[in-house]
């Protein structure tokens, strides 16, 4: 959310001639830099486990036990998902500055379709879960 508030202030200092555009563009591309390696890093952690590669096999293993090969892996990762990140990012921004009404609408499509997956994978539920069915969905809407 703070690198969308960040790429949309570098846009409009594009209009206003702002000094401070560059910045403002750093802070955007670190903002979404520190999210990127955050996702890494989660990714990196669970590959890595042991038990995780045991139970789930098919998915993990995707990091290689060789150490140059790993830190290539993830840096590859890294980049992709800082890519991902700034590009969703800056079309976030665009659709805001079309229409506001647009880019919600788009948000909330894609929060729409994002919980229909997890229901039709069977995962919609959060870690938490609670005593109460109603409040464990109610929970695991207001998370995700």
């Amino acid at each position: 959310m703070v690198a969308i508030i960040h790429a949309e202030a570098v846009l409009h200092s594009h209009i206003t001639l702002n000094p401070n555009r560059a910045f403002i563009f750093l802070a955007a591309l670190l903002n979404s830099l520190a999210t990127a390696l955050s996702v890494t890093i989660v990714t990196f952690e669970k590959d890595c486990d042991a038990k995780t590669r045991r139970t789930m096999g098919e998915f993990y293993g995707m990091f290689p036990a060789q150490r140059f090969k790993k830190v290539v892996a993830f840096s590859s990762l890294v980049s992709f998902s800082l890519c991902q990140i700034f590009a969703k990012v800056l079309s976030t921004v665009l659709l805001q500055t079309m229409s506001s009404n647009l880019m919600l609408a788009v948000l909330l499509g894609e929060g729409v379709v994002f919980l229909v997956y997890k229901l039709a994978r069977n995962d919609f539920y959060y870690w938490l879960i609670l005593s109460s069915v109603h409040v464990t969905r109610l929970f695991s809407i207001l998370i995700r």
